[in-house]
């Protein structure tokens, strides 16, 4: 299992982020999709994506955005123990000639845990500056004495995604080419596209799915808003957020017993920034706050003291 589908989702509102607390089991959409074994980890070039140009006063972020989250655990036992630290940023660049939002996450363990667990995971995905729409994406694990290795390559017009995930202990990878919907998105763009999705049309809906392209697989996961609350950000203060819930669906369209939903709390404003995550577990709960921001594309007028 892995966190980082908190980070990308956060989140996945969400992905970057050390061993979820979530499992990756979910709701596998069917796939017709061919595999093949290769050591060259090259996957086709990157296809024209579809149109649907967003506003650019729409979208929530811009170049230069850095947002820092600390990843903590809570239980009876344990007060708050803080292990990690999950760093995302956005960059305006150019990707085979047309401008695009860089969007790059890392996930480290803090020193004092290293002995216990190392992490050191990176993340990136390319989006197309006019409609978000994710053009490539790859991560990189390392973890204890895990690695691995990933990229995927977005064709719109054909509605498919080409992926490569390369186990380093193995001397082959596997590329897979999955189905795309026109919701479908790594757990970087999904967090970010949701960002800036129309909020007021959201909240009038109550609920949103959207579905999440892992290497082997698709899968569903269902947002739903919540309400209206004051959220007090421990270094950072008090805002006024929007709080939505995700569940992670299994196949029988019913939600996990344990880890399968949690809860975002994002500013009420432009930015919409995620500020505080949390998701039950069987003993506890993990947590995602976030501890500093900079870069802003908007004023952050959700801050109240």
């Amino acid at each position: 299992m892995r966190i980082y589908i908190i980070a990308a989702f956060f989140t996945a509102f969400i992905s970057v982020a050390f061993s979820a607390p979530f499992p990756l089991l979910a709701q596998e959409v069917p796939v017709a999709e061919t595999t093949s074994e290769t050591t060259s980890g090259i996957a086709p070039e990157a296809a024209e994506p579809e149109e649907g140009v967003i506003p650019e006063d729409q979208i929530a972020f811009g170049d230069g955005e850095k947002l820092t989250y600390v990843v903590s655990y809570r239980a009876k036992l344990v007060p708050n123990l803080e292990a990690g630290e999950v760093i995302l940023r956005t960059s305006k660049t150019n990707l085979d000639g047309k401008p695009v939002y860089n969007i790059s996450g890392n996930a480290k363990v803090f020193q004092e845990f290293k002995w216990f667990y190392d992490l050191d995971d990176t993340y990136q995905t390319w989006l197309d500056a006019r409609t978000l729409k994710p053009l490539k994406y790859q991560f990189r694990l390392r973890e204890g004495k895990f690695r691995a290795d990933c990229n995927y390559v977005y064709d719109w017009p054909a509605r498919k995604v080409t992926t490569y995930y390369h186990n380093l202990k193995r001397p082959t990878g596997k590329t897979r080419v999955l189905p795309l919907r026109d919701t479908s998105f790594d757990a970087l763009a999904l967090f970010y596209n949701l960002r800036s999705d129309d909020i007021n049309k959201f909240i009038s809906q109550n609920n949103k799915s959207l579905y999440m392209v892992l290497e082997d697989t698709v899968r569903k996961v269902n947002f739903s808003f919540v309400g209206r609350e004051k959220m007090t950000v421990k270094r950072l203060g008090t805002f006024n957020t929007l709080k939505f819930a995700c569940t992670i669906m299994v196949s029988n369209e019913e939600s996990f017993e344990d880890g399968s939903q949690f809860f975002i709390w994002i500013t009420d404003d432009k930015n919409r920034i995620p500020v505080y995550l949390e998701s039950p577990l069987k003993v506890g709960s993990a947590r995602v706050t976030l501890t500093k921001y900079q870069g802003l594309k908007h004023p952050l007028t959700s801050k109240i003291k």
